[in-house]
């Protein structure tokens, strides 16, 4: 999937989540002020969520968004040192058509999504040599 690809598919969920913000769901109640999501690392947490997310039924309290953004970070930092914030792996999850489900009034969310074994070696930073 294309930076551009990204941007297009993001658009609508962008304007149906007015909330969503790159550093997650806005539960202030002073407009948001702060930086906008950039494409480059949607895109990244898009590619992760694509190889190590699986659907699920039910709501999983372990694929938490905050969590799964330190795997996604960790993971694109590996490959390309590219940073990932808890909003840019919301709207990935969201892009990638998982359902979420806000932990009140925090600016994260649980999602329907099984996270893979595989996901787990990401877990921690990669130590540098």
């Amino acid at each position: 999937m294309s930076v551009d690809e990204v941007r297009r598919a993001a658009a609508p969920i962008r304007s149906a989540n007015p909330r969503l913000t790159v550093d997650g769901w806005h539960i202030e109640r002073a407009p948001y002020v702060g930086r906008d999501f950039d494409m480059e690392q949607v895109r990244a947490a898009v590619l992760f969520v694509r190889t190590f997310g699986r659907p699920r039924r039910y709501f999983n309290s372990k694929a938490g968004s905050y969590t799964l953004k330190h795997y996604a970070e960790n993971w694109a930092r590996a490959c390309a040192d590219i940073d990932v914030s808890n909003g840019e792996l919301i709207l990935a999850a969201l892009i990638c058509g998982y359902r979420h489900r806000q932990v009140p009034r925090t600016p994260n969310c649980t999602f329907d999504m099984t996270v893979d074994a595989k996901m787990r070696r990401y877990e921690q930073p990669a130590r540098s040599q």
